[in-house]
């Protein structure tokens, strides 16, 4: 359920780990780039492309493999990169909007509609 600490959790943290077999959205992978937390998650996060783009981390293709995973974590943890993922995790996230998203989709939807009303 929804903590209050998970900032704390985060800073406290050298990498978070979400090795999701099903996760629509993954938010959490947003917060942990905001943090300068690095990745390493499933292909089937939902955010896993953010990942991707910002190489804030690694992420493991589908479908998941444990073995995949412990070579994956193994590799991040004794590379000496994971300062390097955490910045560029946080400089991408600094360039997008994060938190406007529902909004931007509330509009999108309140448009699309209004067009359909007046169209019919």
């Amino acid at each position: 359920g929804p903590r209050d600490d998970v900032m704390k959790l985060m800073i406290g943290s050298d990498l978070l780990i979400h090795p999701a077999r099903s996760e629509p959205a993954g938010v959490v992978l947003i917060e942990a780039m905001f943090y300068g937390l690095p990745v390493l998650c499933s292909g089937a996060c939902g955010h896993a492309g953010h990942i991707q783009q910002a190489g804030g981390g690694c992420v493991l293709p589908e479908p998941f493999e444990q073995s995949q995973l412990n070579r994956t974590l193994l590799e991040m943890l004794t590379a000496g990169e994971l300062p390097s993922y955490g910045a560029r995790a946080r400089a991408y996230v600094e360039g997008i909007d994060v938190y406007g998203m529902p909004e931007r989709a509330a509009e999108l939807i309140e448009a699309v509609a209004a067009g359909k009303h007046q169209s019919s």
